[in-house]
């Protein structure tokens, strides 16, 4: 039984986390990075706060939002760890598979260097933070996160009342890659860190990427509906500016999890279709 911090406990991925880790027998807290804590006595700590990329358009004030809330956070929690005089044995920190740009139809690997564009940046400089506890002893993951598909939440709950109304739509050429997880799979990647002595970065996704016309017509399908439409790339640039369409909707990453099946990581939801039957 480990004694556990999680930072944005309450996103997404949070609401799964905490109660997950409380039924494999964790005693497991809540970070409030509003009123600064002591880290002393915690096993591990994860990292998961960030302000969510959407809704809203990319103003100069919103991009600081994103970057701010993940880098100061991570910052205030390695320096906590810094103070202590038994400092926690595992730091996992997310990030995104952002971190690698816009890679077109290249495959890439947690060895592959960082892209280039506004949430490259951003996730360079997350994980460059992050990788600071190591100073003190602490092995530290860096979790690069592709889309985390859950019905009751992101944006798979978003999309899907959107196809119930049969207004699902293939964006832009539709020939660009999504790198993916299910929340079970991202669970049980949280359980394979704490139990496992993997380290650095770890590209969170399914071994099978798709399109993003594969995943438009495998939601539809799963619904029960029919894709009639297409959203092109000049229409979502003039709805959100060019800079967030491209990175956040049209950007093309195709990410292997190659440490992962290196160690022998079992995931139960490795195809689109059995990713979609939440």
């Amino acid at each position: 039984m480990a004694k556990i911090l999680i930072a944005g406990a309450s996103g997404t991925i949070g609401h799964h986390l905490m109660p997950y880790l409380q039924a494999s027998g964790h005693m497991v807290f809540a970070y409030n990075r509003k009123e600064p804590q002591s880290l002393e006595g915690f096993d591990v700590v994860i990292n998961l706060a960030g302000v969510p990329l959407f809704p809203g358009r990319w103003t100069s004030r919103k991009k600081e939002e994103i970057f701010s809330s993940r880098i100061q956070t991570t910052k205030q929690l390695v320096d906590a760890m810094k103070l202590c005089y038994r400092p926690p044995q595992l730091f996992i920190s997310a990030s995104a598979v952002g971190y690698y740009g816009n890679c077109y139809d290249v495959t890439v690997t947690e060895d592959t260097p960082c892209g280039k564009g506004f949430l490259a940046d951003v996730c360079a400089s997350w994980e460059d933070e992050a990788l600071q506890a190591s100073s003190c002893g602490v092995r530290v993951i860096r979790l690069r996160l592709g889309t985390v598909l859950t019905a009751d939440g992101g944006a798979l709950a978003k999309l899907i009342p959107l196809f119930k109304l049969g207004l699902g739509a293939v964006l832009g050429s539709g020939k660009q890659w999504m790198s993916w997880i299910t929340i079970r799979d991202l669970l049980s990647l949280f359980r394979f860190c704490l139990e496992t002595e993997i380290s650095g970065p770890i590209n969170a996704v399914s071994p099978f990427p798709v399109t993003n016309k594969e995943f438009t017509n495998a939601l539809a399908g799963k619904l029960h509906r029919r894709v009639f439409f297409r959203a092109p790339a000049w229409l979502l640039k003039l709805m959100l500016g060019r800079e967030q369409a491209e990175e956040a909707l049209l950007t093309s990453i195709k990410a292997i999890p190659c440490k992962l099946m290196a160690g022998n990581f079992q995931f139960q939801d490795e195809k689109i279709d059995q990713a979609l039957v939440y």
